[in-house]
């Protein structure tokens, strides 16, 4: 098995990968929750944190049934 060689990361290099992640689907992802945050930054109404939850839910497929109930958690906190 050859040696793999270690790529010591430059600037241009991480700017590089920054770049290539935000224009794939999960940069496009976190800048759509990203803007749904700005626009309600706070959880003061439960639709503001049930928003937010099913969203999430949503975009990242994390099998949340009760999302009700995770928003009103949220909302309380």
């Amino acid at each position: 098995m050859p040696a793999q060689s270690i790529i010591i990361p430059t600037l241009d290099f991480v700017q590089s990968y920054i770049s290539r992640f935000d224009q794939e689907s999960v940069g496009i992802t976190n800048k759509a929750i990203t803007r749904l945050i700005r626009a309600f930054p706070n959880n003061h109404d439960l639709e503001d944190a049930l928003l937010k939850v099913v969203t999430i839910n949503s975009l990242y497929a994390t099998n949340i049934y009760a999302v009700v109930d995770v928003a009103e958690r949220i909302w309380e906190l």
